[in-house]
């Protein structure tokens, strides 16, 4: 009974474990999990008023779907410390595709476009969960220290069992 419910923790675990990894491993140069066509984004203080702070956003970018007067989820590059932020999109100019937002005239260009705040899908919580997961010491305290722990043990227990067999064969 207790290697049954070992087992099921380790499976609980890994299945916590893989996803977290993957968006780790999925950050674009913003520290932004990006897949495919998909952002998936955890409002702070400051970014995207309107949605929970522990909330997880995901944003589908679909650039041919924006037009004159919807709001807009890019990266601010404008300021010295790099925001996600949310506008409304004042005109569109082509090659290269520029949006340009707000009142003080941003020229966003399409890379730096995350998508249509029309298109932002949130889940309520997740967001949460996974920014504690995905911050250093969470993934540290978490994820890493968990498997050194059970790798050390794993060892000893390898260790014991030699040093028994050896002994049985003396």
């Amino acid at each position: 009974m207790k290697r049954m419910i070992v087992n099921i923790l380790v499976v609980f675990y890994v299945i916590i474990t893989i996803p977290i990894t993957i968006l780790l491993i999925n950050y674009n140069d913003y520290g932004v999990t990006v897949i495919g066509n998909n952002t998936l984004l955890v409002p702070k203080k400051t970014d995207l008023s309107g949605y929970s702070r522990n909330s997880l956003l995901i944003v589908k970018k679909n650039l041919d779907n924006i037009k004159v007067g919807d709001k807009i989820v890019y990266y601010n590059t404008y300021s010295s410390d790099i925001v996600i932020e949310s506008n409304k999109v004042a005109d569109i100019i082509d090659n290269p595709k520029t949006f340009i937002v707000g009142s003080s005239s941003y020229h966003i260009l399409d890379n730096y476009v995350i998508g249509n705040q029309k298109d932002v899908k949130s889940i309520a919580f997740l967001g949460g969960i996974i920014s504690v997961l995905t911050s250093k010491w969470g993934y540290l305290f978490l994820i890493i220290l968990p498997i050194l722990i059970l790798f050390i043990l794993e060892l000893y227990l390898f260790i014991t069992e030699v040093r028994k067999k050896k002994h049985e064969k003396k």
